[in-house]
């Protein structure tokens, strides 16, 4: 299994889709910004990020949550 870490802010979350014999699937946006020096500054970037299962459900729940406090 490749697995990878995104630290950052979550964006816009789509809908939470069933699939097959109801398997949530959930995407979802994060945003990262990186330090390029004086003279580029901040740069954001935009990551898409796809979950499956429980780990969609959470994600959906949680991040709907935070994001309206």
């Amino acid at each position: 299994m490749n697995s990878i870490n995104i630290v950052g802010n979550i964006g816009k979350i789509e809908e939470l889709q069933l699939i097959g014999n109801d398997i949530p699937v959930l995407s979802f946006s994060v945003a990262t910004t990186d330090y390029m020096g004086k003279s580029k500054g901040q740069v954001t970037n935009w990551h898409t990020v796809n979950v499956i299962g429980s780990t969609a459900k959470y994600v959906a729940d949680y991040g709907r949550k935070n994001k309206n406090a």
